[in-house]
Formats: structure tokens, C-alpha cells, sequence
């Protein structure tokens, strides 16, 4: 399903809003809504698990934070 795409932008920033008050209210901090699109971004641009999974070995989500606008 596609979130933040040309196809349904505002369809996406509702599913974005709803998941992201769900997540806080059952885990706490850390799922705002640009938290929750960054995880979105990075899976679109890391979709390869194993890769994933070597890079996060040596990489902290703050390497990545900053690592996501530069291939945009």
C-alpha cells in the first residue's frame, strides 16, 4: 500500500497521524508523525533486510536519520 505517494498523499498523512497516535499510546515516545514517515522513507530506500541487518550492526537510527535526506 502505498502511504506517501503521488497517489494518495492526504489518505497517507491520515494513516501516518492514526498509526503514529496508536504506537505512542502503546509504546510511549519515539512515534511521532516525522518519526513515523522517516521509518517510512527508510524502508522505501532500504527495502533488503540483509543489507539492513549488516548496516544496522554498524550504524545507529541516527546514522540514518541523517543518512535519508541525502538520497532523497
Amino acid at each position: 500500500m502505498e502511504l506517501t505517494g503521488n497517489n494518495k498523499p492526504e489518505y497517507g498523512k491520515k494513516v501516518v497521524a492514526e498509526v503514529s497516535k496508536r504506537l505512542e499510546q502503546e509504546y510511549g515516545s519515539g512515534f511521532d508523525k516525522t518519526s513515523i514517515s522517516r521509518m517510512i522513507k527508510f524502508y522505501q530506500e532500504f527495502p533488503d533486510f540483509e543489507k539492513v541487518a549488516t548496516l544496522s550492526q554498524q550504524l545507529t537510527w541516527s546514522h540514518f536519520v541523517e543518512i535519508l535526506p541525502i538520497m532523497a
